[in-house]
């Protein structure tokens, strides 16, 4: 038996999109590098939904325009606490003198860290990766309707790798179809085949496949497949040592007479879960 797993993808048009807003409205971060305005973002405590406030006061003699746009991220001035996305767009006039706060709306970007206390604050950081930017102006344009876990966990597939199936609840097909879709970009799928050798009662499985992994620091990196239960099948790498960057994985390897079921392809240093891939056998 031959049984092959064709990865797909799924195009999106990620041109920009100029309206007459953009040329009247500036951003958060090129404003917030110029004397004229004040700026502060702090946490409200927790990870989801309203969770951050925009403080900002127009120093300029003139009024200032500011667009926050989703798929913003603010980065935590604390390394170990998590960024947050923003997903729900913000259009400002400012009077000259005028000073105001905002509660924004955003999700975390960060599964592995910590959620932010009300005494966190942030700094304005640059768009996210252009699919996670898709799934951000997608959920603004659905005025972010469906349950925050819900689109907590969409977030977490793109920023975290984690599965689709954590997308749960009525009225997400749409939703889940469109992250599964950037998914395929994002993070590339593997490649299956199963062979049942003739008069031998093994079935072997080569599985193979090529990962994007990002190592915010340089660390010690345990690469391995484990079952739900956390029972470890295959070892790659053990306590590897990194630099911090970007990096592109291939793996390939035979299974045999492994038990039907869910497996994880999982990327770990210290104890924290770094990456991980759901697959089927």
């Amino acid at each position: 038996m031959l049984l092959t797993l064709a990865m797909f993808s799924v195009m999106f048009d990620l041109s920009a999109r100029a309206d007459k807003k953009d040329h009247m409205y500036s951003s958060l971060d090129f404003l917030s590098q110029s004397r004229s305005l004040g700026l502060q973002i702090t946490a409200e405590g927790g990870h989801q939904g309203e969770c951050v406030v925009l403080w900002l006061s127009n120093r300029s003699p003139d009024s200032a325009f500011i667009r926050i746009e989703p798929g913003r991220l603010l980065t935590s001035a604390d390394t170990l606490a998590q960024d947050i996305l923003i997903t729900r767009e913000e259009l400002l006039a400012l009077a000259p003198g005028e000073r105001r706060s905002l509660r924004l709306f955003g999700f975390c970007a960060e599964a592995s860290m910590a959620s932010p206390d009300s005494a966190s604050t942030f700094l304005a950081g640059p768009m996210a990766d252009s699919t996670v930017v898709v799934l951000a102006e997608f959920l603004n344009s659905k005025g972010n309707a469906f349950p925050e876990e819900t689109m907590q966990s969409a977030v977490w597939c793109l920023t975290d790798a984690h599965d689709t199936s954590g997308i749960e609840g009525e009225g997400t097909d749409e939703l889940r179809t469109l992250v599964a879709g950037l998914q395929k970009i994002k993070y590339p799928g593997y490649g299956m085949q199963m062979q049942q050798e003739p008069y031998i009662q093994e079935l072997r499985t080569t599985i193979s496949g090529e990962v994007q992994i990002y190592f915010p620091d340089d660390c010690l990196v345990d690469i391995f497949i484990c079952d739900r239960d956390g029972k470890v099948w295959e070892s790659f790498e053990q306590q590897e040592r990194y630099e911090a960057g970007a990096f592109e994985y291939s793996f390939r390897f035979t299974a045999v007479n492994w038990p039907e079921g869910t497996y994880f392809l999982r990327v770990m240093t210290d104890g924290k879960l770094l990456y991980q891939k759901e697959f089927d056998i």
